[in-house]
């Protein structure tokens, strides 16, 4: 009886080790799914997920939540001149600065390529377009050094919504802070704009 209690605790060990492994691997690939690797912020697929709840907690309380959606100008002549490994050290640099510049309860995310996308629960538009204003100058003061070459003088163009500019859908206000970023882009890129404006 000693020795099948001895080995009954080894095998409970034994068993108890591998939950543990099988526990770190589902949270390896929660990661995977939902972060994007190179900025370190959540992927498109985690906004398509949170975008609808927070829209609805914002219905709900009645307070706005607003949407920012950031490109980065000129981001294939990066690519083009310097090489996607310098593309892909500014990527992950403004992955780092929008991360550090976000509050707890907004949600930075990679939207896809060279587009980022920020929602801000209980803000509304014109404050999500100071907001990007001044990440904007912090991009602008930043430089790189990439194979000799400096990346400096970096912009980018953003369009701003909120819930109260765009009431509908999650998919609505989506469209509303895309309509104006692409407004941004028409009017001279480095610079943000408000749906509606």
């Amino acid at each position: 009886t000693e020795r099948a209690r001895g080995a009954l605790v080894a095998i409970n060990e034994e068993l108890t080790q591998r939950v543990r492994e099988v526990q770190a691997l589902q949270e390896a690939l929660r990661q995977q799914a939902t972060q994007d690797p190179l900025t370190g912020l959540f992927n498109r697929r985690h906004l398509n997920d949170t975008l609808p709840q927070l829209h609805a907690l914002a219905r709900r309380a009645g307070a706005p939540l607003a949407l920012v959606i950031i490109d980065l100008d000129h981001f294939k002549q990066v690519n083009d001149q310097h090489g996607h490994a310098a593309g892909d050290r500014l990527l992950a640099a403004f992955g780092e600065m929008l991360a550090a510049e976000s509050r707890r309860s907004d949600v930075a995310c990679r939207y896809g390529g060279e587009e980022f996308c920020l929602l801000m629960p209980r803000t509304d538009a014109a404050a999500a377009r100071r907001k990007a204003q001044a990440l904007l100058r912090r991009w602008r003061a930043m430089r790189f050094e990439h194979g000799g070459t400096a990346l400096a003088g970096l912009s980018f163009s953003a369009g701003a919504a909120d819930t109260d500019l765009a009431p509908g859908s999650p998919d609505q206000l989506l469209k509303a802070a895309d309509d104006a970023l692409l407004a941004a882009k028409r009017a001279g890129r480095g610079r943000i704009e408000t749906a509606g404006e």
